[in-house]
């Protein structure tokens, strides 16, 4: 039997080359937001129209493919490898389709922006940008498809490679285009949308070249199209992968009303916010990723029947993702004023005074908030090595609609804690989502031979 510390240092194997691309693709949305900043006040508020718009729709979208290193997870570790040719082949099929819909929005994004009464002068320089972006959708998905695939059977650490490639071609000819830099034309802020799409091919055309000329993926027989389609794993992927849709819906809803209801208290505390913002970014991306390790670790352990390494793994990703948060609690607790610098907010200037007094205190409670939703997080993608996802959702749906944003209403505004009732509030509803997803793992381990039995017609 595998000991603990061999499976904390699989889960650790595992998990740094997701973590490592989730948090360079993190940090080239906010190395863009940068330069885009640099081109002035109108810029900036159009950038953070198309953050906020371009997250939600790709996060949404995207996150049914993440269903996929799960299925490819199992079926590689029942040693199917015909068969993950023809899942990789479906997952494509599926990324099309949700692709056309994605290109919809983006091209109806400046009539749904008026919709929502935003600024004609805003939605005049996001809905170009937008349109350039839709060459780019297929691309996007599809990439994140075989990506997910790679993750699924042990090929993770490629990613890191192309995640750079992108980041370098999706900046330096943004600044070029954003600038009339390097010889390029000067196009203003859709310049940074030409540099977006010619990532997003590139980073496709990548990942196919590396499935071609890699004999790894060869017994996998990805690129056999005569071979004759059922589309049962085009049905258990979107099955799998919806409600993981659904959930990342309903958290980014919640948290965008969230932001809505800080911006009723006023500028300091959604300064105060915006900081909070950009730290947890990058934070989440680690047990994020740790998550997403342990649920393809647990699915290939489920797929040789390894049954006592299940609950092994779901132990080593809570311990890795919980070690990361002891670290960044000794940050934000030792040294809150320092981060704060990092946002050009001067601690000792007492114009900004409030602000950085109102940003320590977040800082101190959102330690909180980060560890149960690390918990929460590492727990939900446990779960999707078993390939159990409505849970997660209701459990997502519940915390942030039915906790995080009454309660956090009702601490803000009638009991007149203001912003920081608002976080005591999300912190109270990630304690709940974590502790409900940590009993459903428990039994979801100690009952796993039963529940492979039960399942194993369940695809063919």
């Amino acid at each position: 039997m595998i000991s603990l510390s061999a499976t904390l240092k699989k889960t650790l194997r595992t998990s740094t080359p997701l973590v490592t691309s989730r948090l360079v693709s993190a940090l080239s949305g906010f190395l863009s937001m940068i330069l885009i900043a640099m081109l002035g006040r109108t810029a900036l508020a159009a950038g953070a129209l198309i953050s906020s718009s371009q997250i939600t729709i790709n996060a949404t979208a995207w996150s049914i493919l993440f269903a996929l290193s799960a299925i490819v997870s199992r079926a590689f570790g029942e040693g199917k490898r015909k068969e993950l040719g023809h899942i990789l082949r479906q997952g494509w099929l599926l990324s099309c389709l949700i692709s056309i819909l994605m290109m919809i929005l983006f091209w109806s994004m400046g009539a749904i922006l008026t919709a929502f009464h935003q600024d004609p002068h805003l939605v005049q320089i996001v809905a170009p940008y937008f349109r350039i972006l839709v060459w780019g959708c297929p691309a996007g998905i599809l990439y994140i498809c075989t990506i997910q695939f790679m993750a699924g059977v042990s090929r993770a650490k490629y990613i890191v490679h192309f995640s750079l490639i992108t980041i370098l071609l999706s900046l330096a000819p943004g600044y070029g285009l954003l600038f009339g830099k390097f010889g390029l034309p000067n196009l203003g802020i859709i310049g940074m949308a030409y540099a977006s799409v010619l990532a997003m091919w590139t980073g496709l055309t990548l990942s196919i070249f590396h499935l071609i000329i890699d004999d790894y993926y060869k017994p996998f027989d990805i690129f056999n199209f005569k071979v004759k389609q059922d589309f049962s794993y085009l049905h258990k992927i979107f099955s799998v992968g919806f409600p993981i849709a659904v959930q990342f819906a309903s958290e980014l809803s919640a948290f965008s009303f969230s932001i809505i209801m800080i911006g009723w208290l006023g500028e300091t505390p959604l300064a105060a916010q915006q900081i909070i913002i950009q730290l947890s970014c990058l934070v989440i991306m680690v047990p994020s990723g740790i998550g997403q390790a342990s649920g393809i670790l647990i699915g290939q352990a489920l797929g040789q029947k390894n049954f006592s390494e299940i609950r092994l793994f779901g132990k080593a990703g809570l311990y890795a993702g919980l070690i990361f948060i002891t670290g960044v609690a000794v940050v934000y607790w030792g040294f809150p004023r320092l981060l704060i610098r990092l946002f050009s907010l001067n601690p000792d200037n007492a114009a900004t005074a409030q602000i950085v007094h109102t940003t320590v205190i977040l800082l101190a409670i959102d330690v909180f908030v980060q560890c149960f939703d690390a918990i929460r997080n590492i727990t939900t993608g446990a779960l999707r090595g078993f390939h159990d996802t409505k849970m997660p959702m209701i459990n997502g749906i519940i915390a942030s609609w039915g906790i995080a944003i009454p309660l956090g209403y009702i601490l803000c505004f009638p009991l007149h804690i203001g912003i920081i009732g608002i976080r005591i509030a999300t912190a109270i509803a990630w304690l709940f989502g974590s502790i409900t997803l940590l009993h459903r793992f428990h039994n979801k381990s100690r009952l796993a031979p039963s529940l492979i039995q039960h399942n194993r017609h369940a695809v063919r």
